[in-house]
């Protein structure tokens, strides 16, 4: 595996092919129905993006048939590369790398904006860090309610009054003072 892997899955719209294909009801997906799904990104970019994808293994082609001409991939995710992510050594690593893939969007995004107040910009902007008492197994029963929270609210593309929202959560060690150590 790639040590830029996480480079390539960083990328905010490899993340929303990956979520495509991962809330489909299906195991499969052809690259044309990704496209319909994912209506505001270019078709051209998203087969740039789909190509990456299946470059780096996350992506598998199931089938492919020609029509009028052109060639119609089915896809899949393959779940084992992804499995082996899930279990990298270097966190810290990519851990930086998202928080800093994150910073960017905001640097990006108030660049444009230097002078405005925040009341008067278009997008909510929140930051928000809490630490929660939980043992594993009510842990995993909020990481539940977690997914259903995000699957209930994951609508197919655009529409004139939706937009896309990017939404970042972290779970992160809380800081260990002395006196908890003891």
């Amino acid at each position: 595996m790639s040590s830029d892997i996480y480079d390539v899955l960083l990328n905010p719209t490899r993340v929303r092919i990956i979520q495509t294909l991962s809330l489909n009801t299906q195991e499969t997906i052809t690259a044309n129905e990704i496209c319909a799904f994912l209506s505001d990104v270019p078709r051209t970019t998203l087969y740039r993006h789909i190509n990456v994808l299946i470059e780096a293994n996350i992506l598998h082609i199931v089938a492919e048939r020609k029509i009028r001409g052109s060639v119609e991939r089915t896809l899949s995710l393959n779940i084992a590369e992804l499995e082996k992510l899930s279990e990298a050594e270097d966190v810290p690593a990519v851990a930086f790398r998202f928080l800093m893939l994150t910073y960017a969007k905001f640097e990006t995004y108030f660049k444009d904006k230097p002078n405005k107040s925040r009341a008067s910009m278009p997008d909510t902007i929140f930051l928000r860090n809490t630490i929660l008492m939980l043992n594993d197994k009510e842990f995993q029963s909020f990481l539940a309610d977690l997914r259903d929270v995000f699957e209930a609210y994951t609508f197919e593309g655009p529409t004139e009054d939706r937009k896309p929202r990017d939404i970042s959560f972290i779970c992160a060690p809380p800081e260990q003072k002395e006196d908890d150590l003891a």
